[in-house]
């Protein structure tokens, strides 16, 4: 079980889509609060 992930990315918009694409035949999504990808400027 998965439970409450955090991603940290660069492009929010671009990393949504991918992870959305990639997630979803797992049954994740935007509508459940198990996973957040979060903006992160300071990345290395």
């Amino acid at each position: 079980m998965i439970d409450h992930t955090s991603i940290p990315v660069r492009d929010l918009n671009t990393s949504a889509s991918f992870y959305g694409r990639g997630l979803a035949p797992l049954g994740f999504g935007k509508k459940y609060p198990e996973f957040w990808i979060n903006l992160r400027q300071d990345m290395i």
